[in-house]
C-alpha cells in the first residue's frame, strides 16, 4: 500500500510488562482514514518498568511515521 504523506492518519499504540518492572513489550498500529491497516509492529523490550514500555511503544510509532513521511497524525494511547 502506497502512503501519501498528505493524507490524515490514526495512531494506536500500547506497552506492558508482567511485573513492574519485568519482562515487557510494545505495540502499534496505522490505519488510514478508512480504517485500513497500514503497518503493525510489536516489539519485545526486554526487562522494563511499564511506563517505559508505553514510552517507547509511542516512540517507536512516532520514528516509523517519520520515517514513512507521515505529516497528518491523531495518537491515541491508554496512558
Amino acid at each position: 500500500m502506497v502512503l501519501r504523506s498528505d493524507q490524515p492518519y490514526l495512531a494506536f499504540f500500547d506497552g506492558s510488562s508482567k511485573g513492574n518492572p519485568g519482562i515487557s513489550g510494545a505495540g502499534y498500529l496505522l490505519v488510514n482514514s478508512k480504517g485500513d491497516t497500514i503497518f503493525k509492529r510489536s516489539i519485545n523490550l526486554g526487562y522494563k518498568t511499564n511506563n517505559q514500555a508505553e514510552f517507547m511503544s509511542l516512540l517507536l510509532c512516532l520514528l516509523d511515521c517519520k520515517a514513512n513521511k507521515i505529516k497528518k497524525l491523531e495518537v491515541f494511547g491508554d496512558s
